[in-house]
């Protein structure tokens, strides 16, 4: 985790932590498949679910940064989503399948800050690419493949399998 957690921030990327309860409104506007763990009592409808990947909460907060007129942003979460449980709670099973994953967005100008003295080039696939390639450098993973998939929430043509021989690590992408 701390060697992730490196490479990110030497690809300036900033760290956010966010709830990991969600509003089942945010995974449906990502179009996430997969159905939510709902709380009985939650705080508001705003963390009435428990999130089933990082990426609504990530997207939540580059909106923020967007409202608050950054020029652009590199944010990573490494944290835990929820899944269903096969036995789902029967017979002192657990409720959720808890998953450590991380995640990354960028938005915006590829160094961050708009400058008077550099061109504003915007971030685009290739430096989310060199950030997950930092990462697998950092963890010392060779023989990665990337290869185009069909995802819902990434655009058709830079959605992007990440794979290591036969063992899918995660996918990454331009969101639709």
């Amino acid at each position: 985790e701390q060697e992730v957690r490196s490479a990110l921030a030497g690809a300036g990327f900033d760290e956010v932590v966010n709830y990991s309860f969600v509003a089942p409104a945010d995974l449906k506007a990502m179009d996430i498949e997969s159905q939510p763990i709902l709380i009985d009592n939650p705080l508001s409808i705003g963390q009435s679910a428990m999130r089933t990947t990082l990426l609504p909460s990530l997207v939540a907060n580059v909106a923020r940064s967007i409202r608050h007129q950054a020029s652009g942003v590199r944010f990573y979460e490494v944290g835990r989503s929820y899944a269903p449980a096969p036995q789902g709670g029967l017979e002192g099973k657990p409720v959720a399948d808890e998953r450590h994953e991380v995640a990354g967005a960028i938005w915006g100008c590829r160094d961050g800050n708009k400058s008077w003295t550099s061109k504003d080039a915007a971030a685009d696939f290739y430096d989310a690419k060199a950030a997950v390639q930092s990462i697998l450098d950092a963890l010392h993973i060779e023989n990665v493949t990337f290869e185009h998939c069909e995802s819902s929430h990434f655009h058709p043509r830079s959605a992007t399998r990440i794979l290591a021989g036969d063992v899918a690590l995660g996918t990454m992408g331009e969101l639709h």
